[in-house]
């Protein structure tokens, strides 16, 4: 699977970040203002790396972790009518093992080594993958959480597990009073057909 296809994303270092080369790195600079606080001190620079995809950095010297935030534009509106839920189940499986990684929730151990952290949440247009982890250690875990988007292995050993987890978090949504009258407040007016009527629970904690 391309990297191409899954890296047209937006990913957001919280780092001490050095500039390299562009020759060594394969990104060109994007020439735009970043808009900011005046009284934000931390300095901001957007790249395009030769796949396509947009990169935020944002250097900030007093930062005691590294975070990282991937988002890929496809949520649980794209899910197909016979399988609601599927954006979800994906957010899960493509975190149980890759073509470089294999072993299952390699993520999580490797960050668990080095005082770090994950979540990751689908919401209607868009799935989300956060972690933190010690500066040192980032290069690390974003390599593990990039190949774990771009070449998930999907093994069908963990997928009666994850749709599992995925059924119970539906079913701890649902007693959310607030969460389900605002969902019937916005599917009201809709036919039963419309996509806002899809499965959906916008927090994932893994």
């Amino acid at each position: 699977m391309p990297r191409s296809i899954w890296f047209k994303a937006l990913l957001l270092f919280v780092a001490l970040w050095a500039p390299l080369s562009q020759a060594e790195t394969g990104w060109q600079p994007i020439q735009e203002t970043i808009r900011k606080s005046d009284k934000d001190n931390r300095q901001y620079q957007a790249i395009r790396l030769d796949n396509g995809m947009v990169v935020l950095l944002v250097s900030d010297p007093q930062a005691v972790k590294s975070l990282s935030a991937l988002v890929v534009p496809v949520g649980s509106l794209e899910d197909p009518e016979a399988y609601q839920g599927l954006a979800h189940y994906l957010e899960h499986m493509s975190l149980m093992g890759s073509k470089k990684y294999p072993q299952a929730d390699s993520l999580a151990e490797y960050l668990k080594m080095h005082g770090g952290s994950h979540n990751a949440s689908t919401a209607p247009y868009r799935t989300a993958f956060y972690l933190e982890v010690e500066n040192d250690a980032l290069p690390g875990a974003v390599d593990r959480l990039a190949d774990a988007i771009a070449e998930p292995l999907l093994d069908k050993k963990y997928a009666e597990r994850e749709r599992n987890a995925v059924n119970a978090e539906l079913t701890m949504a649902r007693t959310r009073d607030g969460n389900a009258h605002g969902n019937r407040s916005a599917q009201k007016p809709l036919t039963r057909h419309t996509p806002v009527q899809s499965f959906l629970v916008v927090t994932s904690k893994l």
